[in-house]
């Protein structure tokens, strides 16, 4: 019976020590998470046998992706770009494995 009461009152004290915080903390917090959805895209060119897949996701301010391409009787190749937009134009550093 007294480990139930003991048991009883350092769970009343853990509940009651916890890590709450008051109306003013909360109202003084304006810490704002934003979480940014990139765009994304993909795209794909079959010239015969030889095929390039692109699929990039562009942020505010840098792009990133994929590059595959499989040339026909040539080694496959995959990497990674990341670079920006000037106007239409994509200017991306390519790394392949």
């Amino acid at each position: 019976m007294r480990s139930l009461l003991t048991l009883a009152s350092i769970l009343t004290l853990c509940i009651s020590c916890g890590t709450t915080k008051t109306k003013s903390e909360q109202k003084n917090n304006k810490d704002v998470v934003r979480i940014m959805i990139p765009k994304s895209g993909c795209y794909e060119s079959i010239s015969g046998k030889d095929t390039i897949l692109l699929k990039i996701e562009k942020f505010p301010d840098v792009v990133t992706g994929v590059l595959k391409y499989n040339f026909y009787q040539k080694d496959k190749n995959a990497g990674t770009i990341e670079g920006k937009f000037e106007d239409d134009k994509l200017f991306a550093l390519y790394t392949y494995k």
